[in-house]
This record gives C-alpha cells, structure tokens and sequence, in this order.
C-alpha cells in the first residue's frame, strides 16, 4: 500500500492496488468505477486525465495573451483536481481567479450541488454560482468589456452545453470562447447512428439518450446524415459557425490518439489585445 500526502490543500489520498480514496471527502471506491464518471460519487469532487496539465497551460496561454476584463468558467467543477496516482492541483477555477487577481471578475459556474459545494470551499476570490451555465451565461454577458468564456463539461455536458447559447455568445460583441471538444461525442454519435433503429432494446435506449444530448450540442439532429468523419472533422464541424463571427483556431491534444480538441474563437484581432501573440506561435 502507498501513501501519498497532498500538502497545501489539506487532503490525503490513498492507494491500494485498483481502490481509490477522494482526497476530499474520504468515499472509497473502485478506480475504474470512478474514472468512468470522472467525478467522486460522495462529495462531487473531479478526477483528472493525463490530458488535463495540457489543457490549463492552453488556457493560462490564452488568459496571458488577451486582456480580459472578465472570465468564466461555465463547466467549472470542484476548483481542484484529483489524478489517478493521488495527486491533487489546482483547477480551473483556481488558475483563473489567480489570473485575474487585480485585473477584472472570474465567475465561476457548476450544476452539481455537491461539486458547487467544494467549488465554494476552494474558491477565495472568484464569484461562484450554482445552475445551469446555459440559462446563466445570457445573463453575465452583456459585450461590453473584453471576455472570456471557458467551456469545459465532460463529455457534452450535464446539462448539455446547448448549441443555440454557444452561438448567441459567439455573436455577442467582446466575448471569446474557449470549447472543449471531447473524443466521447464522436464516439457516442457513431454508437446513436448504429442503434437508434436496433431490435436490441437496451442498446435502442442507449442510443436514443445519447441522440437526446446530440441533438441539443449540435444544435439539431443533422448530425444523423452526416456519416462517419474523423474526429478533427468533427471539431471542424462544430467550430464553423463561430467562423462567421470570430477567429478560429482548434488545438489537438492527446498524440496521435487525440483525446479532445480546444476551440478557441476570438473577437479580438489586433495585437493590442495580444491575440497575434498566441495565433502566430
């Protein structure tokens, strides 16, 4: 058995062959159990992935280029981050409001009860609120000062990250977008097509739940006719109606597997707001 002590964070984590313990709550579980869901079925504290470093240093590099005035996390989570091997770090919630510190607002955003609950806890100075980012959003951006909306659910999100909110905040004036495109959705659509007409009932349910979320990411069922595509084909897909408005650009993350894409899209074209800084890199 190995013991691992998370210092600065006040948690402990233990791991025992294929068992793991929370570091914030103490609930015990099977890893893989838990690595299905990502998410601590106790206190609603989220797992990492190996991916997960690579994606926050995207989003540091994105927050440093551009003078944002107020950013959002809309998918924020617990604020920290436990790993596989123990390890607990900093979130997005925690980057963002160290980021912003002196310089304008962070909110941040979580439907989970017990995740907004740990979202407070680790919180010190970021506005914290509990719903659904898709009804809240709207509400936060008005396009008047240089913003920065983080969107990252696991998957398509719980709610699902609802297509027709994406593209009114991609229209609003001063608003960037920052989107993460998982590998699950190109998956789950692949299995929807397959078994939406299947004689087997449980795998017909299956594809029928998925293609209730699909249809509210895409925006309508089109995504249906369109075939099998690669995954950065996908990406391609969703990102081109933030086209009209914005500057685009999709980052790959995972090697050759690729795990997910980052969709960046950018009112801001002027190296005043830093935004040739990262697009030349």
């Amino acid at each position: 058995m190995q013991a691992l002590i998370l210092t600065g964070l006040d948690a402990s984590v233990i791991v025992c062959d294929n068992m793991w313990q929370c570091a914030c709550c103490g609930q015990t579980a099977l890893l893989d159990q838990v690595q299905n869901f990502m998410i601590c079925p106790k206190c609603g504290s989220i797992l990492a992935t190996k991916e997960t470093p690579m994606k926050h240093q995207y989003l540091k590099e994105v927050c440093s280029a551009n003078d944002y005035e107020l950013v959002i996390d809309a998918c924020a989570g617990s604020g920290v981050v436990q790993f596989s091997n123990g390890q607990l770090k900093e979130g997005s919630p925690l980057i963002l409001e160290k980021m912003m510190k002196d310089k304008g607002r962070c909110i941040c955003i979580d439907v989970n009860p017990k995740t907004h609950k740990l979202l407070k806890r680790f919180c010190k100075h970021a506005e914290v609120l509990h719903g659904d980012c898709n009804k809240i959003l709207p509400r936060l951006i008005d396009g008047k000062c240089p913003a920065l909306i983080y969107i990252d659910p696991f998957g398509y999100g719980v709610p699902v990250i609802d297509q027709k909110m994406v593209l009114k905040m991609a229209r609003t004036p001063n608003t960037d977008l920052l989107i993460h495109f998982s590998w699950r959705i190109s998956r789950e659509m692949g299995f929807a097509r397959k078994y939406l007409t299947s004689d087997d009932s449980t795998l017909k349910k299956r594809a029928r739940g998925y293609a209730k979320s699909l249809n509210i990411w895409w925006g309508s069922i089109e995504w249906v006719k369109w075939g099998s595509m690669r995954k950065k084909d996908y990406a391609e897909k969703y990102a081109s109606p933030l086209r009209e408005n914005n500057t685009v650009e999709i980052t790959a993350f995972g090697g050759r597997g690729v795990s997910f894409y980052l969709i960046f899209a950018t009112k801001f074209q002027t190296p005043e707001y830093g935004i040739q800084k990262w697009m030349n890199k």
